[in-house]
């Protein structure tokens, strides 16, 4: 095994709960660890992935690109899984980058995919997050329909969510500014400087 540090994380992991130590050590011979810098491009519909990725530390925005206009689907923080979570996914349909400097955990598709043969609590685990997944985008279609203070109260309630985790609370340093908060609900950002600072004279926040 690495070291005691990377086991306890990947216990802690939502794909590796209820594997034993035995399968943990496993796991951990085939993890690699890096650091990445602000703005590197781990991915894109162009390149890649190749890899599954395990965020520590740092933070990474997914988005795409139409007609020179970004489009941000998601920021990940600490304990986020993304990458090339199916097999047979030959590219990605959207950009991944490091918008905060971030240390990630990897392990090639390769290794992936005999993994969760091996071991099929991997492979239950990853069907539930992907549920996951897709119900809080789904969610967000709804959002469509909201007014901007709704959108703004949503944003805020996922993000609590997901900070909730044991992972999320150790690692997380960054902070949800008013910025990141336009780029989710696709409002403008004084839009959102004036709803926060109404809630928070309500007492909402």
């Amino acid at each position: 095994m690495k070291n005691t540090h990377l086991f306890w994380y990947l216990r802690n992991v939502d794909l590796f709960q209820g594997l034993s130590e035995s399968d943990l050590r496993d796991v951990a011979a085939i993890v690699h660890e890096r650091s990445c810098h602000k703005r590197e491009l781990l991915y894109s519909p162009y390149e890649g992935p190749n890899d599954i990725f395990i965020l520590k530390k740092g933070e990474i925005t997914l988005y795409t690109s139409k007609g020179g206009r970004r489009l941000v689907l998601d920021i990940l923080g600490p304990s986020s899984i993304f990458g090339c979570l199916t097999p047979d996914l030959k590219s990605a349909a959207h950009f991944a980058e490091v918008t905060e400097t971030a240390y990630i955990c990897t392990i090639s598709l390769q290794k992936f995919s005999k993994l969760i043969g091996e071991k099929p609590q991997i492979l239950m685990n990853l069907l539930n997050i992907l549920a996951g997944q897709v119900r809080e985008y789904q969610a967000r279609l709804q959002e469509s329909a909201m007014n901007a203070e709704e959108k703004v109260l949503a944003c805020l309630k996922q993000q609590k969510t997901r900070n909730s985790s044991i992972l999320a609370q150790w690692f997380n340093s960054g902070k949800l500014t008013h910025e990141k908060i336009a780029e989710q609900t696709g409002l403008a950002r004084e839009t959102v400087s004036r709803i926060m600072s109404r809630l928070k004279k309500e007492g909402k926040l």
